[in-house]
């Protein structure tokens, strides 16, 4: 019995797929992470440029077989090290106008995360809803299924906090879905 994927899905870009791919090249593990993964995400990791976008299954497959061969420290270690070396250059020339125009604050990314992450994934949703000056809940939607141990957000959060010389803290962290995660934090 097969599963149709839903009817919206999200996507990652190519940049997205190479980055991750060249994260775990650099810690020594691409190829016992690519073995574990099936082999259409695996095309898709060998030739990130196949496409300019791909599907989110094969992102999903890939986090699940870097989880498999490392475990979560492998996981985290990779998405950190994806969004320090493939997407923050990237991304800093619009994160530095956000910063300047609204303030060098956490609270600023939180804010923009959609317009930042729509050049590397496609497809998801993101809410902030701020409580007070420091505080806030920020909120991600996914239009499939995503296993909560699988997401990289406190490294996303890690990246934010360098970026504006801040520590943000995780007080809750809330699957209200297997779509939807919910992070209450303050800095």
């Amino acid at each position: 019995m097969s599963v149709e994927p839903p009817a919206k899905d999200f996507s990652v870009s190519a940049t997205n797929v190479r980055g991750f791919g060249n994260a775990l090249a650099t810690l020594g593990r691409r190829d016992e992470v690519l073995a574990r993964m099936p082999p259409q995400a695996r095309a898709v990791y060998v030739q990130p440029q196949s496409a300019r976008w791909h599907p989110g299954q094969h992102a999903i497959d890939a986090w699940a077989a870097t989880r498999a061969v490392g475990g979560q420290a492998l996981l985290d270690d990779t998405n950190y090290r994806f969004y320090t070396d493939s997407l923050s250059p990237i991304v800093r020339p619009l994160v530095q106008v956000a910063l300047a125009l609204s303030g060098a604050s956490p609270a600023t990314l939180f804010a923009k995360v959609g317009d930042i992450v729509h050049m590397a994934m496609r497809g998801l949703e993101f809410r902030w809803q701020p409580a007070g000056t420091r505080a806030g809940t920020f909120t991600v939607h996914y239009p499939r299924p995503v296993p909560a141990e699988l997401l990289g957000w406190r490294q996303v959060m890690r990246v934010g906090a360098e970026m504006t010389k801040s520590t943000i803290i995780v007080d809750n962290f809330a699957a209200e879905s297997l779509c939807q995660y919910r992070y209450d934090v303050h800095w």
